[in-house]
This record gives structure tokens, sequence and C-alpha cells, in this order.
């Protein structure tokens, strides 16, 4: 699941609709490199617009 919307990863982000962001899918996901974390990419856009850096 993503801990940002709380969506299941298999689902679109909870900011689809909320948020549109230069043609990312509301359902592609990404990986962090460093721990291996998985999130929405909107989510991820959200959150760094959001200023939660």
């Amino acid at each position: 699941d993503c801990t940002i919307c709380m969506e299941r990863l298999a689902t679109a982000s909870g900011y689809e609709g909320v948020l549109s962001y230069k043609g990312i899918k509301p359902e592609l996901v990404g990986k962090l490199g460093k721990c291996g974390h998985m999130y929405h990419l909107l989510c991820l856009v959200a959150m760094y617009n959001n200023g939660n850096k």
C-alpha cells in the first residue's frame, strides 16, 4: 500500500483528479533507491509540492 494516500499500489493514486502533473499517470509507482519503499508517483509529487521533503 502507498503510505501517502493509503491506497493499494495496484490501484490509482488517491491524488488522481486532485493533482495533475505533466502526464504522470495515476497508477504509476516509483521505488526509492536507498530504502526500497514504493509509492505512487503522483503521491510523491504531491508530498514534495507540499513541502514535506
